[in-house]
């Protein structure tokens, strides 16, 4: 089954915290047994650190993406690598 919008909207919400606890609760249960899903966060986490690197997120996007995403091993594994390329 093809994402909808709405979802590739979801996972960019989730990963840039703008979510309520329900509905997170629901995107981390959904990542456990879909696989579109799951590759569209993928993919979505990848795109956010280019955007990051790239100055393109708005300003509080950017400062909650640096604070969490960024902030974890594999936050700054990705961003070093766009970095690097």
């Amino acid at each position: 089954m093809a994402l909808s919008n709405h979802d590739e909207s979801t996972i960019r919400g989730y990963l840039l915290g703008k979510l309520t606890e329900e509905d997170q609760q629901k995107v981390e249960e959904r990542l456990m047994v879909e696989d579109e899903l799951f590759e569209e966060f993928e993919v979505s986490k990848g795109e956010l650190v280019e955007q990051y690197v790239a100055g393109e997120l708005p300003q509080k996007e950017h400062d909650w993406f640096s604070t969490h995403f960024l902030a974890s091993p594999e936050g700054r594994r990705r961003q070093a690598f766009v970095l690097a390329v």
